[in-house]
């Protein structure tokens, strides 16, 4: 009688044991796959926050038509009446003022007005230069030449320069923005075209 109660106990706790045991291992395979998956939203969150970011700053330009990767140097494009022209790039060094960044780049543009009526270019904020997909800072040097801040009347056109304190990049971007449409017209050009025109 004894060793048969003492059997169904051995019994019943070896039951016990081995429920134990698959419960702990089922708890053990839940938490490594939870934490793979918390790892994975994190991984997922983090390239959909530098997905955002990215698009953010290309969105913050409305390119009209094909300008984005298209047009260079010399390159003239029209946007609402206006027909403008990247006509130059070029480095500038000045003995007594260093830049903040790496270089001075001198913009030298052509706008035509050849709608019906007058157009008010202003440089800041219709003019940008992009490096490194970042705006470079307007540098005013007294070496430019020209006015890029003046209202056009129809039929005439104006030649300027413009210069920017900029960070040296591979590939550089001009973005000119029609105020009336909110059009961009972008050109791209290497930094090895700003070192062919280089100036002091």
């Amino acid at each position: 009688m004894k060793k048969g109660f003492l059997g169904v106990f051995v019994s019943v706790l070896l039951v016990f044991i081995l429920t134990a045991c698959q419960t702990s291992a089922s708890l053990n395979s839940y938490k490594v796959d939870s934490s793979n998956n918390v790892g994975k939203n994190t991984q997922d969150k983090t390239e959909e926050k530098n997905s955002v970011t990215t698009n953010e700053k290309i969105s913050s330009f409305n390119v009209a038509g094909e300008s984005e990767s298209s047009f260079s140097v010399g390159d003239s494009q029209q946007v609402n009446g206006l027909t403008v022209t990247l006509v130059n790039v070029r480095q500038i060094v000045v003995d007594h003022i260093k830049p903040n960044k790496d270089q001075f780049v001198v913009i030298e543009m052509r706008v035509e007005n050849k709608g019906e009526k007058a157009v008010h270019i202003t440089s800041l904020p219709q003019i940008n230069l992009i490096a490194n997909n970042e705006k470079q800072d307007m540098a005013i040097l007294s070496q430019t030449k020209g006015d890029l801040n003046i209202t056009i009347q129809p039929g005439e056109g104006i030649t300027g320069e413009i210069a920017f304190d900029s960070s040296k990049s591979d590939v550089y971007s001009l973005v000119f923005k029609e105020l009336e449409t909110e059009k961009d017209i972008v050109w791209n050009f290497t930094h090895e075209k700003i070192h062919t025109n280089a100036k002091k």
